[in-house]
């Protein structure tokens, strides 16, 4: 689920000093575990925002939030960071936005700025649950708070994550999948870099009901970069050696998009192939909507994900203690529910 230059200011997202990431039961409940997610999720969103609007206008000073980011192009951190913003300027925070490009080592000298310049609070999407650890321990060991967003490292080293439980994602892609093939036929896995959280516990998900599956083959299993170009060339590849395959499925909807576009140039049929992403770009949204292109996905709400972040980092500044995991919500995407949902409801 954009590309834009963006100056560095205090509210604005900037472009990076120095210079991704995109879970069983029939398809009746799966539907109504999918909408109840979604208005818990909602509900969660408002009241958190509330608690924290009400928190941050009681502080005569206004706290400084250091996000760090692995990328400004990919359209669910887009949308994640207007839903910051907004949020920040109800919550009276100033907001730093940098962007690792993906580079661990890049994230890890941003987040060492963030420490001299001792701002509040780090909101954090990891580029390496690994090569991130040093940086986060600087953060703890400077007294500031540091929430992992989408992606995320061993719970002991950040104050809480904001996301999804990948794992429970992964596994509802794959059931929905699983059914609409009928049970049995060859597929295709289209993912990105394994050393992602998001990316390795969504396959592990996808495992996990595939294993129950014995009439279901993985063909093809490529690891790739989270992009419409990397999906296009890994597809290519893939359909090209299993032109039958009966399902194309990707945990990124830039993947998706690029899988689609193979199929199409291989003159493979998106009625035949059962295609599903995750994220909730409107490009794949329409692709649904048109009834023959992408047949599912996993819509992941950026904008409310992104004010709940900046609610949750609020709250923390104000002194409440969260769990390990503060749950986003989720909308699954379908050709039947499609044309029902609202923007609002995907956002």
């Amino acid at each position: 689920m954009y590309d834009r230059a963006q100056q560095r200011s205090s509210s604005v997202p900037s472009r990076p000093r120095g210079r991704w990431f995109r879970p069983l039961v029939a398809t009746a409940a799966v539907a109504v575990v999918a909408a109840a997610c979604s208005s818990a999720g909602s509900s969660s969103v408002a009241a958190a925002h509330s608690a924290s609007s009400s928190a941050a206008k009681s502080s005569t000073a206004e706290p400084v939030i250091g996000v760090s980011f692995y990328s400004n192009t990919i359209p669910l951190y887009v949308e994640m960071a207007q839903g910051m913003t907004k949020a920040a300027a109800a919550d009276h925070v100033k907001l730093d936005f940098q962007y690792s490009d993906s580079s661990a080592s890049t994230q890890t000298s941003q987040i060492q700025d963030f420490i001299t310049e001792h701002v509040s609070l780090i909101l954090c999407s990891p580029v390496s649950p690994q090569a991130l650890l040093p940086a986060y321990e600087d953060a703890k060991s400077a007294g500031i708070p540091i929430i992992s967003v989408a992606n995320k490292v061993a719970n002991q080293y950040e104050t809480t994550y904001v996301g999804g439980n990948w794992q429970q994602d992964g596994k509802l892609m794959m059931q929905w999948v699983v059914k609409s093939i009928g049970g049995k036929g060859d597929i295709i896995e289209l993912t990105g870099p394994p050393t992602i959280s998001f990316v390795h516990d969504m396959s592990a998900g996808w495992a996990q009901v595939l294993a129950k599956s014995p009439g279901v083959k993985v063909v093809s299993d490529l690891s790739g970069s989270l992009s419409e170009t990397g999906g296009l060339t890994d597809a290519t590849n893939a359909l090209t050696a299993n032109p039958h395959a009966a399902a194309v499925v990707t945990d990124s909807d830039e993947v998706a998009l690029g899988a689609l576009e193979a199929m199409h140039n291989l003159g493979i049929s998106a009625k035949r192939v059962f295609v599903a992403g995750q994220d909730g770009d409107p490009p794949n949204i329409a692709s649904i909507k048109s009834g023959n292109g992408q047949a599912y996905d996993q819509a992941l709400k950026p904008v409310t994900w992104g004010e709940l972040a900046v609610a949750t980092a609020v709250q923390v500044l104000h002194g409440k203690h969260f769990g390990p995991l503060v749950p986003t919500p989720m909308q699954v995407v379908t050709r039947q529910n499609v044309d029902s949902l609202s923007a609002k409801a995907l956002q």
